[in-house]
């Protein structure tokens, strides 16, 4: 997908206003609403702060990554949460993903017991 197309994709997932993200990039109004067209080509800085602003990596917006990798699970329920939480507080969303780490370990060790349970008992 086209850059100007996942920043468009982005800001409407968080149900944000253009005016909202340009006021929170510091950038003019008719200046994002050209970057979210396509019709104005987007400098280095402005492409990282749109990506610091969404919580996603510059390559993800250029198209390189996708905010979910096949490694692991646990790694695109992260990324996930991470679109999901760019309006908050960098300490508030580091604090959460720690728990959302913790529970899914939870999750897994638990997942994990009941298998064993199960396959003492056939």
């Amino acid at each position: 997908m086209e850059t100007y197309k996942l920043i468009r994709q982005l800001r409407e997932e968080k149900e944000l206003t253009q005016q909202e993200v340009a006021n929170a990039l510091k950038l003019n109004l008719s200046v994002y609403k050209k970057i979210e067209l396509g019709s104005r080509p987007i400098r280095e800085t402005e492409l990282s702060n749109i990506a610091d602003f969404f919580n996603v990596t510059t390559d993800f917006l250029l198209g390189r990554t996708s905010p979910i990798t096949d490694s692991k699970i646990g790694d695109s329920i992260t990324s996930h949460f991470r679109l999901n939480t760019a309006n908050m507080d960098i300490d508030d969303i580091e604090e959460l993903e720690e728990e959302l780490t913790d529970y899914m370990e939870f999750l897994i060790k638990k997942a994990k017991e009941k298998k064993a349970k199960r396959e003492n008992n056939s």
